[in-house]
């Protein structure tokens, strides 16, 4: 039998890949925001901030996403611009008015890594980008704010709820 063969190139679209990209925490950010460095580096930075409250600084709370339960998803994720973190980034670190991570644009490259862990859309990532040492100053006035939460926030207490007498447990 005689026939024809037909080769034709017929693109194939190949399925994307939906590369999750989950929250983290950015150990080193907060270690650098704290100015803890050298001995003082504590890779448990931020389980032990949320044990004393810390979450509850927004700028804490962005930088140690994962322990501070911050969504993967959504307006609010750690993949979006944070719509608070800005202002109180600016409170604390410069005495400027900062209403967004627009006005924060110009500072992607803060020395400890925060401006672009508050606001990564808004400071794409850069895989050279090196972070440094951050700054005492930032790091003096965010563990005083810090420890202002940690003070309000009433602490856990290992025990429980019951009609028993506590000494013999009935």
């Amino acid at each position: 039998g005689c026939g024809w063969v037909v080769l034709q190139r017929i693109p194939v679209q190949e399925a994307e890949q939906e590369t999750a990209t989950f929250c983290r925490d950015e150990v080193l950010v907060a270690n650098n925001a704290l100015h803890m460095t050298g001995v003082d580096f504590d890779p448990q930075v931020c389980p032990k901030g949320q044990a004393m409250g810390y979450c509850g600084n927004v700028i804490f709370r962005r930088i140690c996403a994962v322990t501070c339960e911050v969504p993967n998803t959504g307006f609010d994720s750690c993949h979006e611009d944070d719509l608070v973190a800005p202002e109180e980034y600016g409170k604390m670190f410069h005495p400027l008015t900062v209403f967004s991570c627009f006005d924060l644009a110009s500072r992607c490259d803060d020395a400890a890594g925060i401006v672009r862990t508050i606001c990564p859309r808004s400071c794409p990532s850069d895989p050279a980008r090196r972070l440094k040492e951050g700054t005492p100053e930032f790091g003096v006035k965010l563990r005083m704010e810090l420890r202002r939460i940690a003070k309000a926030t009433p602490q856990r207490k290992l025990g429980y709820d019951s009609d028993a007498d506590p000494t013999t447990g009935f």
